[in-house]
């Protein structure tokens, strides 16, 4: 059991940001049809309005924050938790990163395959 925690918990980076906040890169790679999804967070687990999704054709490099390397567009979540970037299809790997006030931003990093699922469910956590 301990190793089991173990492999979880290395799949996992954090990242300090400003105001005490920790960027969470989880480091496996996601497959998808597409860059569509839903963010979730809370118990129960909700769909979370107004969460800021941007998407990146390579990595954020930026000292005491998190940047864009190459920004591909951005949009933030529907009433439901809702996001869609239907104009990028295809195959490719692409860095989700999302964010909202009250919320652990989160780093994703997402390969386009026919085989993957149709959409993305993204949890995020409370910050404490």
């Amino acid at each position: 059991m301990p190793l089991a925690c173990i492999f979880v918990a290395s799949s996992l980076l954090l990242a300090a940001q400003p105001q005490g906040i920790y960027l969470i890169d989880d480091q496996q790679l996601r497959l998808s049809r597409s860059l569509t999804g839903n963010v979730r967070a809370g118990i129960p687990s909700e769909g979370v309005a107004g969460v800021l999704v941007e998407v990146c054709g390579r990595p954020w490099n930026k000292i005491g924050g998190v940047s864009c390397g190459k920004s591909l567009g951005s949009t933030t979540t529907d009433v439901s938790g809702n996001f869609s970037f239907t104009a990028l299809k295809g195959k490719g790997t692409y860095y989700l990163y999302f964010s909202k006030i009250g919320l652990q931003p989160l780093l994703l990093r997402v390969q386009l395959k026919p085989s993957g699922p149709p959409t993305l469910t993204v949890g995020l956590d409370v910050s404490t």
